[in-house]
């Protein structure tokens, strides 16, 4: 008998599948009597209907073998019945055959073949390392390459696995490992597009079902896009704090913000502000350039901390204003401890300053130094020369600059110039000694280098002999001799000499010694202030001490009509009195003079006078009195001239001092009357009360 065609099905296991068999009577008379299901090259049916006993409604139905129980059931009532099978399962694919027996005709075959499909397993998404990936992964970093592997097992037939980008196919090329498929997808240096996007894997073996798929999406660091430095590129001044903003934006994190200068980092002086959701960050910096700082690089630097070589820099050029800082040094070719008088020299003045300085202005002991060729002294803006330096140009040396950051001055120099001995001025010249005593002679010196020796010689002013001393001491640049003259060719000069390691002094120190005596008397004497108690007077000095010290001066007022001694007193080392406690309107006869240990010579005298009650103060009495000082002064043994007139009113005196016992013809040589010696310029005396 010659076979049926088959009739092919196409089933997905774990689905379910329906297989026809027309069980409808060829005539209406007819009907079912058994039902076959065979399987493959089975002789035994594996479904059996039997309706030869009752109606085909009533029949009983029965599974044998073949793994089918509780799986398939024979459906009739569609048209046409069919065999439904559910689960499917991979064993029940084969060739399945339908014999439907009738009463009267003949029986009828129905062949089908049941194709079984297996979808494969769901795909497995992998990295290099093995781990599996699902969901959101990463994250990864910006720049590196990214591989991927989904694994696909089972599936009849084999599978397709592709990759698929968001919905773009990207990869359809894989290979066969055993009993799976392999699709290897690779991202060359993963750009920022590439941030969440989604990759899909799909496994396929039929267009029955749907795909088995896996996604995941990409979580990423990104690089920094750019850093900025806030305000805009300016000079900065010196010492003055200046705040900048770093900002960067584009990093996932947001970027790590650092500040350096010149490689190395400073600290920021506020925290990092983050701003989530745009991945950006600043950092504000406190910054005081310094003068050292003009010409660095000072740059803010965004790094992405967990991508390697991320980082990016915004560069500034520092350009820093400060005030001039100047240094003074000694010319080139000099050396500081050798410098003779006579010798050139040249002082450097080294300006550092941003914007450039201005004229650089010279000072020596404080003033301004201006060229003066006729002196040898020549300013040319940043250099000083002193031609043929004296020693009058030693001491202290600085400079000066300016700019708009303000003013500079240089560190204090100091010129030493070496020179020979020379006398130094306002010593005492004049000494007075008698014969068979002793004087000390001193004699200073000015020397650079102090080390001297010293030389002494004497010249007597009579005779005309010369003298070597031998005997003296000395100090550095101080000598001292003590000389003696023994007779009257013994006075004369001393003459001094030094030498040091620059050389001899050229001209020596001339001291005279003289025959020692009182003073010369005061002169000049003057009326200073006066009240209606007090006056206040003054004299200079003799033109000569006697060659003795100290000079002591005292003075004895008397009143001019009684004649009666009513003050006295002494002061040193000025010839300035004041008294109070005086008759108003009344002129008193002054006599002073001046006394050292040899005595006193005869003294001045010249009339003083308190003021009037009704008499107001003015300031011209020594203007009205100047014209009459002569006829005011007389020495011992004259008359004193008569004074009608009284004083103006004057300034009043000074404090009170003591009195001193008698007068000018009480004192001499062997008193022991002890001077009031006075630091003030006026030395003031009280009335006397009684009567001498």
């Amino acid at each position: 008998m010659e076979e049926p065609p088959s009739i092919v099905y196409t089933a997905v296991a774990r689905g379910k599948v329906a297989l026809p068999c027309d069980i409808s009577p060829p005539t209406p008379d007819d009907s079912v009597t058994l039902v076959l299901w065979y399987k493959d090259e089975s002789l035994a049916p594996i479904f059996t209907l039997d309706s030869r006993r009752a109606h085909v409604d009533q029949a009983r139905q029965s599974l044998s073998g073949h793994g089918l129980d509780h799986r398939a059931h024979f459906n009739m009532a569609n048209q046409p019945a069919f065999l439904q099978i559910d689960p499917v399962e991979e064993a029940d694919a084969g060739e399945y055959r339908c014999r439907v027996d009738f009463r009267r005709g003949r029986s009828i075959n129905t062949v089908i073949h049941l194709n079984v499909i297996v979808p494969p397993g769901d795909p497995i998404i992998v990295d290099d390392d093995g781990r599996r990936m699902e969901g959101l992964v990463g994250r990864f970093n910006e720049g590196e390459n990214l591989r991927l592997v989904c694994q696909v097992h089972g599936g009849k037939p084999r599978p397709v696995v592709t990759w698929w980008r968001d919905k773009r196919l990207v990869d359809d090329n894989y290979t066969v490992v055993g009993d799976s498929v392999h699709n290897s997808f690779e991202i060359r240096e993963l750009r920022r597009a590439d941030f969440l996007v989604v990759l899909t894997c799909q496994a396929s073996n039929n267009n029955v079902t749907v795909a088995a798929s896996r996604s995941i999406t990409l979580d990423m660091n990104l690089i920094p896009l750019d850093v900025t430095i806030q305000p805009p590129k300016r000079p900065l001044s010196a010492d003055k704090e200046i705040e900048l903003v770093c900002s960067s934006s584009g990093s996932r994190p947001p970027a790590l913000l650092t500040w350096w200068k010149s490689g190395e980092q400073i600290l920021s002086s506020k925290e990092h502000q983050v701003q989530e959701g745009v991945s950006t960050s600043s950092s504000v910096i406190l910054f005081t350039p310094r003068a050292e700082d003009n010409g660095l690089v000072l740059s803010c630097r965004a790094e992405n901390q967990f991508i390697p070589g991320s980082a990016i820099e915004e560069g500034w050029k520092l350009d820093v204003f400060y005030k001039p800082r100047i240094t003074l040094v000694l010319g080139q070719n000099l050396k500081e401890h050798d410098i003779h008088e006579g010798r050139d020299v040249y002082l450097e003045c080294h300006v550092d300053a941003s914007p450039v300085a201005t004229e650089v202005t010279w000072l020596f002991e404080g003033h301004e130094v201006a060229t003066n060729t006729s002196a040898g002294v020549i300013v040319s803006n940043q250099s000083l020369v002193l031609q043929k330096v004296r020693r009058s140009r030693r001491g202290r040396y600085s400079c000066t600059a300016a700019n708009r950051e303000g003013h500079g001055t240089s560190n204090i120099f100091i010129l030493r110039i070496k020179f020979a001995p020379v006398c130094k001025p306002g010593q005492k010249r004049i000494y007075g000694v008698s014969q068979m005593d002793s004087v000390s002679v001193h004699c200073e010196l000015e020397a650079d280098p102090g080390d001297v020796t010293f030389h002494w010689r004497f010249n007597s002013s009579s005779s005309g002999k010369r003298i070597d001393l031998a005997s003296y001491s000395h100090a550095q640049t101080r000598s001292t001799a003590m000389y003696s003259p023994q007779n009257s060719d013994d006075f004369g000069y001393l003459l001094c000499w030094g030498a040091n390691e620059v050389g001899k002094q050229l001209h020596p120190c001339n001291f005279t010694v003289v025959p020692a005596g009182p003073p010369e008397p005061v002169s000049n004497c003057s009326q200073l202030n006066a009240t209606e108690d007090s006056v206040s007077f003054e004299c200079a000095e003799g033109s000569w001490d006697g060659g003795v010290t100290p000079v002591t001066f005292f003075v004895e007022l008397h009143d001019v009509e009684s004649g009666r001694l009513v003050a006295n007193a002494s002061a040193s080392p000025v010839p300035a009195f004041g008294f109070s406690g005086l008759a108003g309107g009344t002129s008193f006869r002054a006599s002073m003079y001046a006394r050292n240990a040899k005595g006193h010579r005869p003294p001045t005298r010249f009339v003083v006078s308190t003021l009037r009650p009704a008499e107001k103060l003015t300031d011209d009495y020594k203007e009205r009195t100047d014209d009459k000082s002569q006829s005011l002064l007389k020495k011992d043994g004259e008359e004193f001239a008569d004074i009608e007139g009284r004083g103006p009113d004057i300034i009043p005196a000074a404090p009170l001092s003591h009195q001193i016992p008698g007068g000018p013809e009480d004192v001499d040589e062997n008193d022991s009357i002890r001077p009031n010696i006075s630091d003030s310029p006026v030395v003031t005396g009280n009335r006397m009360e009684s009567t001498v």
